[in-house]
């Protein structure tokens, strides 16, 4: 794949006008408290420009939120202070999901859902 694909939430910018720097693939609404709603964008990065996203996505993250990009077997996921990279394998996902809960980043909010295309559903 040449391409990377990555999930960006709305309310993790300081600057949620910058989503528009990407090709946005799909779209979805988390309205499950009609007091917190957030956008998922869906977001296509061009595999020689991906260390420049993560860069420009993570000087834009707000404390306690984190973005994720993957292509193929391989998960990039970016705090505002940290960046890892991991497989798709959650066995792999331990030190994120301890660094998460620390940002008192819910647990089930760590899935770094998707992470491969096939679980893709917006």
């Amino acid at each position: 794949m040449l391409t990377w694909h990555g999930i960006i939430v709305d309310k993790s910018l300081q600057d949620p006008g910058m989503i528009d720097d990407f090709k946005i693939l799909g779209q979805k609404v988390a309205d499950d408290d009609p007091n917190d709603v957030w956008t998922l964008y869906r977001v296509e990065v061009k595999a020689h420009q991906i260390d420049r996203a993560i860069k420009r996505v993570q000087q834009n993250l707000q404390k306690g939120w984190y973005a994720h990009f993957y292509k193929d077997k391989d998960l990039i996921v970016v705090f505002a202070d940290r960046i890892f990279r991991v497989t798709t394998d959650p066995e792999t996902w331990k030190a994120i999901i301890l660094y998460g809960k620390n940002l008192h980043i819910p647990a089930d909010q760590l899935d770094f859902f998707p992470c491969n295309e096939e679980d893709e559903t917006f």
